[in-house]
């Protein structure tokens, strides 16, 4: 549904994104995940059209789609602020999102409940912003992102700032939503937890590079290198000698491995 290659990035002549490329199957969630300044959230604005990069392509639903205006592409976004209208009450503000669509007031409305819904906010319809607590007021910027039915969503880092037990019981009802609405989503966060709980594959970046690209458990149980172990919290990481294909000498004894080579051009070799 949604292809990069060989996506490249820089902002006065400094490198951000370094010959990105992966796919993104139909109504998968894919999570762009790494530290602080690794590139994610300008990966996902160029994906978005709020910026151009600098060479590569994008392509969705096999069309490229470099050149089309971000208002063009049908895509959904939802920033880390939420960027709710404080002067419109909870229904006005999901409603926002479907004027640029021809619907009669009574399927607006329809529409607009039927979000309401889908995020638990049923008897909220009248309610300020100011009088939702954090949670609501994000689950109200989810509903207006898909209101429009978008072709894509992008969440960028939508509960980074909530503590962190709303944050867990809000990621634990995005599943469910995700799933039920079935839109290709991309999904940016710095928290591995975060990211292996909400998606069917994690794209790890690192210094502007993509370092692995597998479902969570193959993060998990196979880093390609010593770095994605530690990224993720790992402490088992022995230092070792490769002896021979498959066998390894560490401080603890000998080893027998799974060898893979990373980045075959400077010939890095990673045994997990």
């Amino acid at each position: 549904m949604l292809s990069l290659a060989a996506i490249r990035k820089s902002y006065d002549s400094a490198p951000v994104l370094h010959d990105i490329s992966f796919a993104v199957d139909a109504g998968e969630t894919v999570a762009l995940l790494g530290p602080s300044g690794c590139g994610k959230t300008t990966l996902l604005r160029i994906v978005a059209g709020l910026e151009r990069a600098d060479s590569g392509s994008v392509r969705f639903a096999g069309e490229p789609i470099d050149t089309v205006p971000a208002h063009q592409r049908g895509f959904g976004m939802m920033f880390q602020e939420y960027a709710l209208f404080p002067h419109l009450n909870v229904a006005d503000n999901i409603a926002y999102g479907l004027q640029t669509h021809t619907m009669s007031p009574a399927d607006r409305n329809a529409r607009v409940n039927e979000m309401l819904a889908l995020v638990g906010l049923s008897t909220y319809r009248t309610r300020r912003v100011y009088q939702l607590s954090g949670g609501e007021r994000q689950r109200v910027a989810l509903a207006r992102t898909l209101a429009p039915a978008p072709r894509l969503l992008m969440l960028d880092e939508p509960l980074a700032a909530l503590d962190r037990s709303l944050r867990k019981r809000l990621q634990d009802e995005l599943v469910p939503i995700l799933q039920r609405v079935g839109v290709t989503t991309l999904y940016v966060t710095h928290d591995q937890e975060e990211a292996f709980a909400l998606a069917d594959r994690v794209a790890l970046l690192n210094a502007g590079e993509l370092i692995q690209y597998a479902c969570p458990e193959e993060v998990y149980r196979r880093p390609v290198s010593a770095w994605v172990a530690r990224f993720q919290g790992l402490k088992n990481v022995l230092d070792g000698e490769l002896q021979e294909v498959g066998t390894v000498q560490t401080a603890i004894g000998w080893c027998i491995t799974i060898v893979q080579e990373h980045r075959a051009q400077n010939a890095d070799h990673r045994a997990q």
